[in-house]
């Protein structure tokens, strides 16, 4: 059983902030980046190949 912040809201990548709020949960990226305005964060477009 999970107990404090949650699942949704564990940091994963360690950027402090949590999953649920976080625009790429796996990559570290806390200024939130989204150069697209596409609600993904630019570091998860970066990875991924996207634009």
């Amino acid at each position: 059983m999970l107990t404090g912040a949650g699942f949704d809201h564990e940091d994963f990548d360690g950027d402090g902030i949590g999953g649920a709020c976080d625009n790429c949960p796996l990559a570290f990226n806390p200024d939130q980046a989204d150069s697209n305005d596409d609600g993904r964060g630019t570091a998860c477009t970066s990875r991924l190949g996207g634009s």
